[in-house]
């Protein structure tokens, strides 16, 4: 069972290669507020919505990082 994934679904039925593979992305998919799910795998835990441009974070701590860097980038450049 590589990355919590069941090779078997809860019914006792085997899952195929592609089903595998969509709950392995499942597990980095993130939703922007405008509705649209992106995928993020890398380290910085951040990109940009393709739709909307906003901002997306993969969670509430990649968020407080970024945000503490920039405001000390900012207040060091004053």
């Amino acid at each position: 069972m590589e990355y919590g994934l069941r090779k078997y679904s809860s019914s006792g039925r085997k899952r195929t290669k592609s089903e595998i593979i969509d709950s392995y992305y499942s597990l980095y998919k993130v939703k922007c507020k405008c509705g649209h799910s992106i995928l993020i795998m890398d380290r910085s835990g951040k990109a940009p919505c393709f739709n909307c441009g906003r901002m997306v974070y993969k969670s509430k701590r990649a968020e407080f990082k970024d945000k503490i860097k920039k405001e000390l980038r900012r207040k060091n450049n004053e």
